[in-house]
């Protein structure tokens, strides 16, 4: 008898272990699905520019499941009028699902639309908007949403976001440029542009000026990518001395502005392609 019991309850213990094993790959091969599928109707967009209506069908399956991704995506859509017609409400709605799931791009992306007021209820004040809008902008930054950080941090340093004030924001610039640096740790484009404008030599006036860090932070906003950083950095090595001019490089940084759609840069480019400039 005693084993009997013995072996029932090893068995119990293995058929218990055996379901959670399965449940877990169950979990994961959905995930993996989900995100097979995902990449799909992205590709099918970048190569078509649309999808067809089983694709779309099937993006708005993987929303009403949950994933948080094709929620964001759906919201996109609306907001362009891309396989639906253009309907902020619509994007809004998707956006706030996607931050109900705690996912941090969606809250910020959420809070963004609170402040510009895409989509949003058309009861509430504006001061509630610009309330809604730190909420889930604070909820995203204590994530280290880097996006979130940097816009939080640029409400603190001046009380504005999108060139206009936010109400309930009591500016406090020390804090505002921790908050800008942790987002640039990151490697945040934007908030590594801020920090190099901040050191500059050229707000001497306004600040005190370390043009060593203001140029390690334009380099790294350019390493990453950024365009206006590209910009910027093409500018300096256009205009630079005999032992910091480089005009293969700046021609370099100046394309990648211009492919992200930076006018100045297309302009630029062609000024110098004109001059010869070597």
């Amino acid at each position: 008898v005693g084993r009997v019991v013995d072996t029932v309850g090893y068995s119990c213990k293995v058929t218990t272990m055996r379901i959670i094993l399965l449940v877990c790959a169950l979990l994961t091969g959905a995930v993996q699905a989900n995100e097979q599928t995902l990449n799909a109707l992205r590709a099918e967009f970048a190569q078509t520019g649309a999808l067809s209506a089983a694709s779309a069908e099937k993006l708005r399956e993987l929303a009403d499941s949950g994933n948080t991704p094709a929620m964001l995506v759906l919201a996109n859509m609306a907001d362009a009028g891309i396989g639906v017609n253009a309907n902020q409400k619509w994007a809004f709605d998707w956006t706030l699902r996607a931050a109900r799931n705690a996912d941090p791009l969606a809250q910020y992306l959420l809070g963004e639309r609170y402040i510009q007021r895409l989509g949003t209820p058309g009861d509430k004040t504006p001061d509630q908007l610009d309330e809604r809008a730190l909420f889930w902008m604070n909820k995203a930054a204590e994530q280290f949403e880097p996006a979130a950080m940097f816009a939080l941090g640029q409400m603190l340093r001046t009380g504005q976001w999108r060139d206009r004030s936010i109400a309930g924001v009591q500016v406090d610039a020390a804090a505002g440029l921790q908050m800008v640096e942790l987002s640039a740790v990151q490697d945040y484009g934007p908030a590594l542009l801020a920090m190099y404008r901040h050191y500059h030599k050229e707000n001497a006036g306004r600040f005190d000026p370390d043009e060593q860090r203001a140029q390690r932070y334009l380099q790294r906003c350019a390493e990453v990518g950024d365009p206006e950083c590209s910009f910027e950095l093409a500018t300096r090595l256009l205009t630079g001395d005999a032992q910091t001019r480089n005009v293969p490089r700046a021609m370099e940084l100046l394309q990648v502005a211009s492919e992200a759609g930076i006018t100045k840069a297309m302009v630029l480019m062609q000024a110098i392609a004109q001059m010869g400039v070597r």
